[in-house]
């Protein structure tokens, strides 16, 4: 198993951190994927939404 440390800087002093295992063959394309992913789904409610009428 590869343990990847995905990082997300919030603010000076105030970081989140997840140890992310993926299977000894995972390409870097999909480690990529999952970290994109992740960080979607920690801010992509701050940044895009639908207009209200």
């Amino acid at each position: 198993m590869r343990k990847i440390i995905f990082n997300w800087y919030l603010a000076l002093g105030n970081t989140e951190r997840e140890v992310v295992e993926f299977k000894d063959d995972t390409t870097e394309e999909e480690i990529e994927k999952a970290f994109d992913d992740w960080v979607w789904d920690r801010i992509g409610s701050d940044f895009w939404r639908e207009e209200e009428k």
